[in-house]
């Protein structure tokens, strides 16, 4: 993979996104968002989320701390 594209690594693979465009931290309060698809467990969970404000988004959670969320946007 190019040096610029951001890897998420989980216990069986990884997957690749494109270059990083912008990356900070949730410090606001999260906006309502709808589950559309996903997985979760009691230490993880990845799913596609949709709100008015990012229309669908990718979620890869392992806490639920706010403070801990970041929000990283790709080609």
């Amino acid at each position: 993979m190019a040096s610029d594209t951001l890897l998420i690594f989980d216990r069986i693979g990884g997957k690749g996104f494109g270059s990083v465009i912008d990356c900070f931290a949730m410090n606001e309060e999260v906006p309502y968002f709808i589950r559309v698809l996903g997985n979760g467990g009691l230490i993880s969970g990845i799913a596609l989320f949709w709100n008015r404000s990012y229309d669908i988004f990718r979620v890869y959670l392992n806490g639920l701390r706010q403070s801990d969320l970041v929000l990283v946007e790709t080609n």
